[in-house]
Protein backbone atom coordinates (compact mmCIF):
# COMPACT_ATOMS: atom_id res chain seq x y z
CA UNK A 1 0.00 0.00 0.00
CA UNK A 2 1.27 3.46 -0.92
CA UNK A 3 1.40 5.82 2.03
CA UNK A 4 1.25 9.57 2.39
CA UNK A 5 4.98 9.41 3.19
CA UNK A 6 5.60 7.61 -0.13
CA UNK A 7 3.83 10.39 -2.01
CA UNK A 8 5.68 13.07 -0.05
CA UNK A 9 9.01 11.41 -0.90
CA UNK A 10 7.99 11.09 -4.55
CA UNK A 11 7.11 14.80 -4.69
CA UNK A 12 10.46 15.72 -3.14
CA UNK A 13 12.34 13.55 -5.65
CA UNK A 14 10.34 14.99 -8.55
CA UNK A 15 11.08 18.54 -7.42
CA UNK A 16 14.81 17.84 -7.10
CA UNK A 17 14.97 16.16 -10.53
CA UNK A 18 13.06 19.04 -12.14
CA UNK A 19 15.42 21.60 -10.61
CA UNK A 20 18.38 19.49 -11.72
CA UNK A 21 17.02 19.49 -15.29
CA UNK A 22 16.85 23.29 -15.27
CA UNK A 23 20.42 23.43 -14.00
CA UNK A 24 21.73 21.09 -16.69
CA UNK A 25 19.95 22.94 -19.49
CA UNK A 26 21.11 26.37 -18.35
CA UNK A 27 24.70 25.18 -17.92
CA UNK A 28 25.08 23.18 -21.10
CA UNK A 29 23.18 25.46 -23.49
CA UNK A 30 25.48 27.30 -25.86
CA UNK A 31 28.52 25.78 -24.17
CA UNK A 32 29.38 23.23 -26.87
CA UNK A 33 31.23 21.06 -24.39
CA UNK A 34 30.93 17.80 -26.29
CA UNK A 35 33.07 16.67 -29.18
CA UNK A 36 31.07 16.40 -32.41
CA UNK A 37 31.46 12.62 -32.44
CA UNK A 38 30.75 12.13 -28.71
CA UNK A 39 29.05 8.83 -27.93
CA UNK A 40 25.39 9.31 -26.93
CA UNK A 41 25.42 6.41 -24.45
CA UNK A 42 28.51 7.86 -22.80
CA UNK A 43 26.76 11.26 -22.57
CA UNK A 44 23.86 9.61 -20.74
CA UNK A 45 26.22 7.81 -18.36
CA UNK A 46 28.08 11.09 -17.78
CA UNK A 47 24.91 13.01 -16.94
CA UNK A 48 23.67 10.27 -14.61
CA UNK A 49 26.95 10.08 -12.71
CA UNK A 50 27.27 13.88 -12.68
CA UNK A 51 23.84 14.08 -11.06
CA UNK A 52 24.93 11.65 -8.35
CA UNK A 53 28.09 13.66 -7.69
CA UNK A 54 26.34 17.03 -7.52
CA UNK A 55 23.52 15.68 -5.33
CA UNK A 56 26.19 14.36 -2.95
CA UNK A 57 27.98 17.75 -2.93
CA UNK A 58 24.74 19.68 -2.40
CA UNK A 59 23.98 17.65 0.72
CA UNK A 60 26.63 19.80 2.47
CA UNK A 61 24.69 22.97 1.67
CA UNK A 62 21.43 21.51 2.92
CA UNK A 63 22.98 20.93 6.33
CA UNK A 64 24.42 24.37 6.96
CA UNK A 65 26.18 27.39 5.59
CA UNK A 66 29.19 26.62 3.38
CA UNK A 67 32.16 28.97 3.27
CA UNK A 68 33.70 30.24 0.06
CA UNK A 69 36.79 28.01 0.27
CA UNK A 70 34.62 24.87 0.50
CA UNK A 71 32.40 26.12 -2.31
CA UNK A 72 35.39 26.66 -4.59
CA UNK A 73 36.69 23.20 -3.67
CA UNK A 74 33.32 21.77 -4.70
CA UNK A 75 33.53 23.45 -8.11
CA UNK A 76 37.10 22.12 -8.46
CA UNK A 77 35.88 18.65 -7.51
CA UNK A 78 33.28 18.67 -10.28
CA UNK A 79 35.81 19.94 -12.83
CA UNK A 80 38.38 17.29 -11.92
CA UNK A 81 35.73 14.57 -11.87
CA UNK A 82 34.70 15.35 -15.47
CA UNK A 83 38.12 14.14 -16.63
CA UNK A 84 36.75 10.65 -16.04
CA UNK A 85 34.66 11.27 -19.16
CA UNK A 86 37.40 13.16 -21.00
CA UNK A 87 36.66 11.42 -24.31
CA UNK A 88 33.36 13.34 -24.45
CA UNK A 89 34.79 16.82 -24.14
CA UNK A 90 36.48 19.14 -26.56
CA UNK A 91 39.08 20.00 -23.90
CA UNK A 92 39.14 16.65 -22.09
CA UNK A 93 37.10 18.10 -19.23
CA UNK A 94 34.42 20.71 -18.60
CA UNK A 95 35.68 24.26 -18.24
CA UNK A 96 35.55 25.95 -14.85
CA UNK A 97 32.88 28.36 -16.07
CA UNK A 98 30.49 25.55 -16.92
CA UNK A 99 31.15 23.74 -13.64
CA UNK A 100 30.49 26.90 -11.61
CA UNK A 101 27.29 27.59 -13.47
CA UNK A 102 26.03 24.04 -12.99
CA UNK A 103 26.59 24.03 -9.24
CA UNK A 104 25.54 27.65 -8.69
CA UNK A 105 22.30 27.35 -10.68
CA UNK A 106 21.34 24.17 -8.84
CA UNK A 107 22.05 25.79 -5.47
CA UNK A 108 20.03 28.85 -6.49
CA UNK A 109 17.11 26.65 -7.54
CA UNK A 110 17.21 24.74 -4.24
CA UNK A 111 17.52 27.97 -2.24
CA UNK A 112 14.55 29.56 -4.00
CA UNK A 113 12.54 26.37 -3.45
CA UNK A 114 13.31 26.51 0.27
CA UNK A 115 15.45 23.37 0.26
CA UNK A 116 18.54 25.29 1.39
CA UNK A 117 18.19 27.70 4.31
CA UNK A 118 21.34 29.75 3.80
CA UNK A 119 22.20 31.93 0.82
CA UNK A 120 24.43 30.07 -1.64
CA UNK A 121 27.99 31.41 -1.34
CA UNK A 122 28.14 32.51 -5.00
CA UNK A 123 25.88 33.15 -7.96
CA UNK A 124 25.67 31.65 -11.43
CA UNK A 125 28.05 33.77 -13.48
CA UNK A 126 26.86 34.29 -17.05
CA UNK A 127 26.78 37.00 -19.70
CA UNK A 128 23.29 38.34 -18.88
CA UNK A 129 24.09 38.90 -15.21
CA UNK A 130 27.37 40.59 -16.09
CA UNK A 131 25.52 42.88 -18.52
CA UNK A 132 22.74 43.66 -16.04
CA UNK A 133 25.27 44.56 -13.35
CA UNK A 134 27.21 46.64 -15.92
CA UNK A 135 30.48 44.72 -15.55
CA UNK A 136 33.18 45.55 -18.07
CA UNK A 137 34.68 43.73 -19.75
CA UNK A 138 32.10 40.97 -20.00
CA UNK A 139 33.74 37.58 -19.77
CA UNK A 140 32.33 34.65 -21.75
CA UNK A 141 31.35 32.30 -18.92
CA UNK A 142 31.63 29.20 -21.14
CA UNK A 143 35.31 30.04 -21.69
CA UNK A 144 36.32 30.61 -18.05
CA UNK A 145 39.10 28.09 -17.50
CA UNK A 146 40.43 28.89 -14.03
CA UNK A 147 39.31 29.64 -10.51
CA UNK A 148 41.29 32.90 -10.74
CA UNK A 149 39.28 34.12 -13.75
CA UNK A 150 36.03 33.16 -12.03
CA UNK A 151 36.97 34.84 -8.75
CA UNK A 152 37.86 38.08 -10.53
CA UNK A 153 34.24 38.26 -11.70
CA UNK A 154 32.89 37.23 -8.29
CA UNK A 155 34.94 39.96 -6.58
CA UNK A 156 33.64 42.60 -9.00
CA UNK A 157 30.06 41.50 -8.30
CA UNK A 158 30.76 41.29 -4.55
CA UNK A 159 31.69 44.99 -4.51
CA UNK A 160 28.35 45.83 -6.13
CA UNK A 161 26.43 43.53 -3.76
CA UNK A 162 28.20 44.97 -0.71
CA UNK A 163 27.30 48.50 -1.80
CA UNK A 164 23.63 47.43 -1.80
CA UNK A 165 23.99 45.45 1.46
CA UNK A 166 23.05 42.25 -0.38
CA UNK A 167 24.61 38.81 -0.65
CA UNK A 168 25.90 37.58 -4.00
CA UNK A 169 22.90 35.26 -4.26
CA UNK A 170 20.45 38.07 -3.50
CA UNK A 171 21.88 40.54 -6.01
CA UNK A 172 21.85 37.90 -8.75
CA UNK A 173 18.28 36.87 -7.92
CA UNK A 174 17.07 40.47 -8.15
CA UNK A 175 19.05 41.10 -11.35
CA UNK A 176 17.79 37.87 -12.90
CA UNK A 177 14.17 38.71 -12.09
CA UNK A 178 14.64 42.16 -13.66
CA UNK A 179 16.05 40.49 -16.79
CA UNK A 180 13.04 38.19 -17.05
CA UNK A 181 10.64 41.09 -16.61
CA UNK A 182 12.54 42.99 -19.31
CA UNK A 183 12.05 40.02 -21.63
CA UNK A 184 15.68 38.94 -21.84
Amino acid sequence: MITTQDISTAKERFSRYALWGISIRSSFQRSYIYKKDANDKLKIAFKNELQELVFEIVYQYENGSIDEKTHLSNIDRIKKWTRKFGDLFVDGEMKYGICQKLLNVFLKELWCAGKIQFDPPHLPVDRLIQEKLKLRPIVNWTQIETKKEYMEIIERIRRIADSEDLSLAEIELLAYNDLVEEGK
